[in-house]
């Protein structure tokens, strides 16, 4: 399979006019209303009505857990639309009676929420019906007694999960940025820094706990419900609500340390960091313990940089692994060793939540270093041109094209790890490229 590259990022640090909140209308359709009610007197203790609706004042002393879900999103777009009610459940059961409720309701909006870091602004927000929120009441980590698995609540961030890991020794095959939701990363397939050694982080999923749309409770595996456990991994949030998962654990460097951290280099080092991408990328088959993650970010003329995340499963990288790179002056590097769950703290570790985010993602074939380079900056020339129209001289806009290596050495692991999944991804393809960043 090609090794990938994924490019395409805005983030707009202009106040949009949306996230100036509006107040909600004084009179409820009787469908919202009632599955709002009908959950509120079941369980008093888990539902919050929006503060300002018409029924705001019953539950006004929880008004931080309606705002906190409302609006905790990584996106300003699915932060300004606001539900009339928000459902905390705490287990299979709740989420149960809460779908059967919505049955009876068919007109009824509902959105579910893990993490809240999907741009999409319909992904996770539900704009004046039920959102059901999983992040306060389902958030447990808890590994098994030989330390080979660890059950994980839907409403966790990759951060709970490798805080609560690092004390073994032990971590997860999850996401680069410990603030992602661990259920809507996993649904999506989930690449991660471990990914050329294990797979997908939905091929390290062991079993599902999940509802289904007609409220009954089942478990996925491999051999419960194998048709779903295929599409819950990698196939979206249509199929079931996870409300648990059962996920594989590894050893990962010394006792839980590990080598990386970021490098800053000037603009000018494009091409040579174009090279080297393409090089890592066809060699990762003899590096599945290396990962790279690369960000080349402008300011619309104001100025440029680029940042890779380098990432080695042991306390130092042998010579050969990131030689390329080593050859490319840095103008700020914090490489080291650190605590697995640290490096994930790194990326975008300032408070980046709320802004206007505008996401593209294309994939293409890795090329020989020469031709790579070439094409990858004709593709930034061009994605720095289109900034250029965009931006206004009043705002603070950040373009960003991020590139990953998708490389056959995951695609490998994948199969090898998880025997197949709903991503059709096969060793046969060639490696990849994917590329996000704006339109």
């Amino acid at each position: 399979m090609a090794s990938k590259l994924t490019s395409s990022l805005a983030l707009d640090f202009s106040l949009p006019e949306s996230q100036l909140r509006k107040p909600p209308p004084l009179r409820l359709s009787p469908d919202i209303e009632a599955v709002c009610s009908i959950l509120y007197s079941k369980y008093p203790n888990l539902l919050v009505w929006d503060p300002l609706g018409p029924h705001g004042f019953d539950t006004i002393n929880r008004t931080v857990d309606f705002e906190k879900a409302s609006t905790d999103y990584l996106a300003a777009e699915s932060a300004a639309r606001f539900p009339v009610c928000v459902f905390f459940p705490a287990n299979a059961e709740q989420v149960s009676f809460a779908v059967t409720t919505l049955n009876a309701h068919p007109t009824v909006r509902f959105g579910l929420k893990s993490g809240g870091h999907n741009p999409n602004p319909e992904f996770s927000t539900a704009a004046g019906g039920l959102l059901i929120s999983f992040r306060l009441n389902s958030r447990s980590v808890v590994p098994s007694a030989n330390g080979q698995s660890v059950v994980v609540g839907a409403g966790c961030k990759w951060k709970d999960v490798y805080s609560a890991l690092h004390p073994l020794g032990k971590a997860a095959v999850g996401g680069r940025f410990g603030d992602v939701g661990v259920t809507g990363h996993i649904l999506g397939g989930g690449l991660s820094y471990l990914s050329a050694q294990y797979g997908f982080a939905c091929d390290n999923v062991l079993s599902f706990e999940c509802v289904l749309a007609n409220g009954t409770i089942v478990t996925a595996s491999a051999n419960s419900h194998p048709d779903l456990y295929f599409a819950l991994r990698g196939g979206g949030n249509q199929f079931a609500i996870v409300t648990r998962l059962e996920l594989r654990t590894w050893d990962v460097g010394q006792k839980g340390i590990i080598w990386g951290g970021p490098r800053a280099y000037d603009a000018k080092q494009q091409p040579a960091l174009f090279a080297a991408i393409a090089k890592f990328t066809s060699n990762n088959d003899a590096h599945p313990k290396a990962a790279l993650l690369s960000s080349f970010n402008f300011i619309g003329d104001v100025g440029a940089m680029c940042v890779v995340f380098f990432f080695y499963d042991g306390l130092q990288p042998p010579a050969n692994v990131f030689d390329e790179f080593d050859r490319i002056p840095a103008i700020w590097s914090d490489t080291k060793q650190r605590a697995y769950g640290d490096l994930h703290e790194e990326l975008f570790s300032g408070n980046f939540k709320q802004l206007r985010i505008v996401l593209r993602e294309n994939t293409f074939p890795n090329m020989p270093a020469p031709q790579m380079s070439s094409f990858l900056l004709k593709h930034n020339k061009a994605l720095r041109k289109a900034a250029k129209r965009l931006t206004e001289p009043s705002d603070l806009r950040l373009f960003s094209c991020e590139v990953q290596p998708m490389s056959r050495t995951i695609v490998k692991a994948s199969q090898k790890i998880g025997g197949g999944n709903a991503l059709s991804m096969a060793p046969e393809d060639e490696s990849r490229r994917v590329s996000a960043g704006p339109p």
